[in-house]
């Protein structure tokens, strides 16, 4: 054990038994996003959520570093961030990538265990990102681009870019996964796609009553001249929802309830976490979502209902929460210079 972990774990203790909290070293793990210890409880096995806050400040204080301190049974469990994080970029997932049965994959990042972590959107169905870090959050974006180019050709799914009064996207305007005016910078093209998001709907659950189907997997098996999934990926909703926030929220409810069977999926990231811009019926649409790191408890809670995302120490690393997994997930996305796929840009 490395002197300033050994150093750590004698602080912890020491700082344990100064709260009437006696245990004794159990293990030492170096994961990817952290370095956890793990101690056995030699006292009651009842302690107060209070008690194990004032530890976490007495900690975060002493070691000069956020530490997360949970218990966990009978062990009291001791999370610093991890001082080497490995590096991996996108080309480390692009094999896995193509051997999953996914039909608009996305890697998010690796597991604390190592593990390529990759979701599918159509079953999320859409996904709501935030907290600090434009930086994190794009690359993130620019991760999912590039996962779903990987395995689809623009024939069978295309983008809609939403980047009001930026220019983070413009890189992709001769893409071939674009829709035609699919980069959008502006407020009434904004809703014009909205608008035509919504009809698209329509006239796709009309030819699916024509094919005697219920959803786009039916048609494409059936129909010769096959859907493609669409896609909207929005940058950034705060301008949007400070602006015009009252007309995004009404097509969001109208797009979001029908699309998932029509083959359309939204992605939405936001810079600020607040319940202006993620208010309830965001959320309520969104049902899959990232965090990053927060700077409160309450931009924590507002953002995936738990007070997780306080403790992410670095901006590459996220909280992934899904209504189909048990339990969130802690990631480390891929490193940013090498994980775009050229398919994307060409």
């Amino acid at each position: 054990m490395r002197p300033d972990l050994y150093a750590a774990e004698l602080k912890t203790i020491e700082v344990l038994a100064s709260l009437k909290i006696k245990v004794q070293p159990v293990s030492m793990a170096h994961r990817y996003t952290c370095i956890r210890f793990r101690f056995d409880l030699l006292s009651s096995p009842r302690i107060s959520m209070d008690r194990l806050f004032r530890a976490e400040a007495m900690l975060s204080e002493a070691i000069g570093q956020i530490t997360r301190v949970r218990k966990d049974k009978d062990s009291i469990v001791v999370e610093l961030p991890n001082p080497c994080p490995p590096m991996f970029s996108f080309d480390d997932v692009k094999e896995e990538l193509r051997k999953v049965d996914s039909t608009l994959p996305l890697a998010l990042g690796r597991t604390d265990s190592g593990r390529d972590f990759i979701v599918d959107l159509c079953k999320l169905p859409h996904l709501l990102i935030a907290g600090s870090g434009s930086d994190g959050q794009l690359n993130l974006l620019e991760t999912m681009l590039a996962s779903i180019s990987e395995v689809r050709t623009p024939d069978e799914v295309q983008f809609i870019l939403v980047d009001i009064d930026g220019n983070s996207f413009d890189k992709h305007s001769d893409s071939e996964y674009l829709m035609e005016d699919g980069l959008i910078k502006d407020y009434g093209v904004l809703f014009e796609a909205l608008e035509w998001l919504d009809n698209e709907i329509f006239r796709r659950y009309g030819l699916f009553v024509d094919m005697q189907c219920r959803n786009i997997v039916e048609y494409n098996r059936q129909a010769d001249d096959k859907l493609p999934y669409l896609v909207l990926i929005v940058k950034d909703i705060v301008p949007i929802q400070m602006a015009r926030g009252k007309d995004f929220e009404t097509y969001l409810c109208k797009i979001a309830a029908k699309a998932r069977a029509a083959g359309i999926h939204i992605i939405l990231a936001s810079s600020k976490a607040s319940t202006e811009i993620i208010t309830g019926i965001v959320k309520n649409n969104m049902p899959a979502r990232i965090a990053f790191h927060t700077d409160s408890a309450l931009q924590s809670r507002i953002i995936i209902d738990s007070l997780e995302a306080m403790y992410l120490q670095y901006p590459d690393n996220i909280l992934f929460y899904s209504p189909i997994s048990k339990k969130m997930k802690q990631l480390r996305l891929y490193e940013a210079e090498r994980r775009y796929d050229v398919r994307f840009f060409q």
